[in-house]
């Protein structure tokens, strides 16, 4: 009986063992079933962020790519605007440079028509003088032709000289300037003199040429002749350092063409100086104040062309006659033209022009290393007076 009740027992035990591990491995088994349903919802949402934060990194790139791309399109259009404005600038020195070449054409016709009116003046008072001079001699009034009568010999371009005249003033004062600019000389009207004018000495008498010969008391003919021209030596002074060099006996004048070409070459070397500094200069800014003076150069110059014509067109004004095939009155307006309608701020324009003038410089060299006959030359224009 005893047997029995611990067999009984025991497979009692043995049942309750194995449905107890059956309860466990079925918990172990939905344990399994709930970590791999975990995982994979944890895998998904590891998956969905990386594909988040992906579209944040590529929505980032993007942004900034766009950005790179407004600053490269800032950046050439401030090149463009750049380059406009520059041609703007070199436009309006343009128009000023013509503004002042139509007020130089002005005065210069109205210059032609008052020397006509002198002429009117002088022959009617020699007319004047011949009839007193003949009444004094012979006691009777001799009846003479009708004066001369002024005629409208400029065919009636009087109105149209005065628009001009307008309409260049309105084009020297129009626009905005710089305050740290050099002003633009103003244009004149066209009955203006111009600014800087010969002192005239009339009480001075020109001494003889010297003739070549033996010297006398130690001093040569070269020294004598120097001496001289010395004692007639005047200068004008221009901006940048410029001067213009003549010999003035009495009303009679001389320019030098040798210190007029020599100024010529001093400026443009000063123009190739800046053109150095220009090609080093990375700043912007910097490289607008460089071409600035470069042009400012190119004026100075010009003035100085326009003084020279302007002392040559008088009768009392002349270039040294030896050299005469060499700098003209021609030359001297082939060069104010081409300073007139050229631009320095472009090497190559400003390169021509001095191979141009450096030619020019070593013809006259060629004719005047010989100084003796050249100075004696200009000596001789001016006793000639």
């Amino acid at each position: 009986m005893n047997e029995d009740i611990k067999d009984t027992e025991m497979e009692f035990e043995k049942h309750i063992e194995d449905a107890l591990a059956g309860k466990k491995g079925e918990i172990e088994r939905n344990l399994a079933e709930i970590i791999e349903q975990e995982k994979e919802k944890a895998r998904r949402k590891i998956v969905e962020m990386e594909h988040d934060f992906q579209k944040g990194k590529d929505a980032l790139r993007r942004h900034k790519d766009m950005l790179d791309e407004v600053a490269g399109a800032a950046s050439d259009a401030g090149e463009k605007i750049r380059k406009h404005v520059d041609q703007a600038r070199h436009c309006r020195t343009m128009i000023q440079r013509m503004a002042g070449q139509i007020g130089e054409e002005c005065r210069q016709a109205v210059g032609i028509k008052q020397d006509v009116f002198k002429l009117y003046a002088k022959a009617d008072e020699e007319t004047r003088r011949l009839q007193q001079d003949l009444e004094n001699r012979y006691g009777a009034s001799i009846p003479f032709p009708q004066a001369l009568e002024a005629v409208d010999f400029t065919g009636g371009l009087d109105r149209e000289i005065d628009e001009l005249a307008e309409f260049a003033k309105s084009l020297g004062v129009r626009g905005e300037e710089r305050a740290d600019a050099p002003p633009e000389a103003p244009v004149e009207a066209c009955s203006a003199e111009p600014a800087v004018e010969v002192e005239e000495k009339p009480a001075e008498q020109p001494a003889p040429a010297p003739e070549a010969g033996p010297a006398e008391g130690g001093e040569s003919d070269e020294d004598k002749v120097t001496g001289a021209l010395e004692s007639w030596k005047k200068t004008e002074s221009f901006p940048g350092g410029g001067e213009l060099l003549f010999y003035q006996s009495n009303s009679t004048i001389v320019l030098d063409g040798e210190s007029l070409l020599d100024q010529m070459i001093r400026y443009i070397e000063d123009a190739k100086t800046l053109h150095t500094h220009l090609e080093e200069t990375k700043s912007a800014k910097e490289q607008f104040f460089i071409k600035r003076d470069i042009l400012n150069l190119q004026e100075y110059l010009r003035k100085i062309i326009i003084r020279a014509i302007k002392l040559c067109e008088k009768d009392t004004c002349d270039l040294p006659l030896l050299t005469s095939d060499i700098v003209s009155m021609q030359t001297l307006r082939d060069v104010l033209e081409r300073l007139s309608m050229g631009n320095w701020s472009d090497p190559y324009d400003m390169r021509t022009f001095g191979e141009e003038i450096n030619k020019l410089r070593a013809s006259l060299f060629a004719r005047t290393s010989d100084r003796l006959p050249y100075r004696k030359s200009i000596l001789e224009q001016l006793s000639q007076a």
